[in-house]
């Protein structure tokens, strides 16, 4: 009986000694094993940031390249029709038409890409001024407004101010407002209006709004639509084209503005895309 007690008494600490054993060569093992692991990931990490420097370099040459060639096949067309119409049978001024249509949209697409890959890169750099805003929505509706009378839309501008001093960069904030009153015009129908709204509020001192009465978008897809390549079960009235990017690229200039971007819409009820910045930069 003494003998078994005494074995006993030996067998617990030696079997607590040996789980505490097995419990702490296990910990050694996994930690190692996470190391190591974490080491891999970023290593691959790292090769991936490569990678991805290496595509964005890319698509900027590739890009730039193409834009020049397109601009000029785009200039001449222009010039062909509008000089030579009279002289150019129906058919070769149709064919004209479609190779400036084309060229235009493909011109879109090659500055949306050296956008994306300059924000990738992280070198789109904003260059604020401080100038009037009020004269510069106004200009970009009238420029606009020339695409919006081939659907007979009308583009109407509200401003609370005659003049509203603000701090942005005048490049892109073109391409911001051109990206939105572009697709308030392929998303609505003939004979409509777009209204684009300018106020002020506590809050968010500039609100710019572009309201349409088009075929809205349903609330469902809201969350993706500033994403790239994104697009939504909605279509262009008309047959548009859309690359799936502007409204990614708006976001980004949006945001190194300090401000912020959203919608309101549903599907039928048309849409309000709106975005809001600070008067001067922070």
């Amino acid at each position: 009986m003494n003998g078994f007690s005494q074995s006993t008494l030996l067998f617990f600490p030696v079997w607590n000694a040996g789980v505490r054993l097995v419990f702490f060569i296990s910990i050694a093992l996994l930690l190692y094993y996470l190391k190591a692991n974490e080491q891999k990931l970023k290593s691959l990490n790292n090769h991936l940031k490569a990678i991805n420097k290496e595509k964005n370099k890319f698509i900027g040459i590739a890009a730039h390249d193409i834009k020049g060639p397109l601009g000029i096949i785009n200039a001449f067309t222009e010039i062909l029709i509008e000089d030579y119409k009279e002289e150019l049978n129906p058919e070769i001024t149709e064919i004209l038409d479609i190779i400036k249509t084309t060229s235009s949209n493909s011109i879109m697409v090659v500055r949306n890409l050296l956008d994306v890959s300059k924000i990738e890169a992280g070198k789109l750099t904003i260059n604020y001024k401080s100038q009037d805003y009020i004269p510069f929505i106004t200009n970009q509706v009238h420029i606009n407004q020339i695409l919006a009378k081939n659907k007979d839309i009308e583009i109407t501008l509200e401003v609370q101010k005659d003049q509203l001093m603000v701090d942005f960069d005048e490049h892109y904030f073109s391409e911001v407002i051109g990206n939105l009153l572009s697709n308030a015009i392929k998303y609505s129908n003939r004979n409509t209006e777009i209204l684009v709204k300018i106020s002020l509020s506590n809050t968010n001192p500039v609100l710019t709004e572009v309201i349409d009465n088009g075929i809205g978008i349903s609330e469902a897809e809201h969350q993706n639509l500033f994403n790239y390549f994104q697009k939504t079960s909605s279509r262009p009235t008309e047959g548009e084209e859309s690359t799936g990017l502007g409204l990614a690229i708006s976001k980004q200039i949006i945001t190194l503005h300090h401000g912020q971007i959203g919608v309101k819409s549903s599907k039928n009820q048309g849409s309000n895309f709106f975005f809001s910045i600070p008067l001067k930069r922070p």
